[in-house]
């Protein structure tokens, strides 16, 4: 008798959970007890199993379970990492079809229903951050990216993390918060200090000569220029402008620095260290106009940086 009693009391405490956890999906998806009951099930019903009061029966949990997207055994996880599994099994699918659609704020969204992170969702969770930042630096919305990146760092928890992955970020970070300013640091022409870092050589070796410029360093910047490790045409035209301009001829400059303004191929960085060449050597010029215009557009992408 007494053993029948404890089951009767493991029964109602079961069902009991599995009306918090209907009720807890339900809530979350804003959904009325009408609407999750639809046609299958009358509304009085989810609510006497939402308070514990009914025990459903295996059809109807697993109706609920395909309203709510969880796997039946969902509602059966003894515990929060259990229970975390069965969510993320119910709704991993619709997490890659999202991410591949590029909808990476509304993927985060859905993730952020599963109540425990296991690796792979900390990764996918990273690269939609991780996205979401490219996306605003297109768009020069530094301060979005910054946010984005920090959040993408979520992934060095996560055993899926690519190598060099992080270092790209720290770079990112640091490139950021260099934007808007005259002195360039030394460390982002340095590859060694980002080991495996996503960029190509290339980049380096132009920031090396960057670097040297912004610290008065022409010869460097010079001897970069001629190696032929720097080859993208914009950033070439650049380089020879701002060379041109500190040794003394912004009539040789002038006309580098405006073929590398009309080049599609330039990011945040360089569109900033451009305009304020630009704007010198217009000024230095007599094309007062230009000079203007130069800064009225370095002005518009600061506020974008703030963005």
């Amino acid at each position: 008798m007494r053993h029948s009693f404890e089951n009767a009391e493991q029964m109602d405490e079961q069902n009991k959970r599995i009306g918090e956890k209907i009720r807890a999906l339900r809530l979350n998806r804003g959904l009325t007890q009408a609407e999750l009951a639809g046609e299958a099930i009358t509304r009085n019903m989810i609510s006497l199993i939402e308070n514990g009061s009914a025990a459903p029966s295996l059809s109807t949990l697993t109706e609920l379970s395909h309203r709510l997207n969880v796997p039946v055994g969902y509602f059966f996880a003894s515990d929060e990492k259990e229970a975390s599994l069965f969510t993320k099994m119910g709704m991993i699918d619709e997490f890659h079809q999202l991410y591949l659609a590029g909808e990476y704020s509304a993927c985060l969204t859905r993730i952020s229903e599963v109540p425990r992170a296991d690796d792979e969702i900390l990764y996918l969770t990273a690269m939609c951050h991780w996205n979401l930042a490219l996306d605003a630096l297109k768009n020069d919305a530094l301060l979005t990216a910054a946010t984005a990146l920090e959040n993408a760092n979520l992934a060095r928890r996560s055993l899926y993390t690519p190598e060099g992955f992080l270092a790209t970020i720290e770079y990112l970070q640091l490139l950021i918060k260099s934007a808007g300013q005259k002195e360039i640091p030394a460390r982002l022409s340095s590859p060694s200090a980002f080991p495996n870092a996503h960029f190509p050589a290339e980049w380096f070796a132009y920031m090396r000569a960057l670097t040297a410029l912004s610290s008065g360093d022409v010869e460097t910047a010079s001897a970069v220029l001629a190696s032929g490790l720097v080859f993208t045409k914009a950033y070439l035209d650049f380089l020879g402008g701002c060379v041109a301009l500190a040794n003394g001829f912004p009539a040789k400059a002038y006309p580098l620095l405006k073929k590398a303004h009309a080049s599609s191929g330039t990011g945040f960085f360089t569109r900033y260290h451009l305009l304020t060449a630009l704007e010198s050597t217009a000024t230095a010029e007599g094309d007062y106009k230009a000079a203007y215009q130069y800064s009225a557009q370095k002005v518009q992408l600061l506020e974008n940086f703030t963005k």
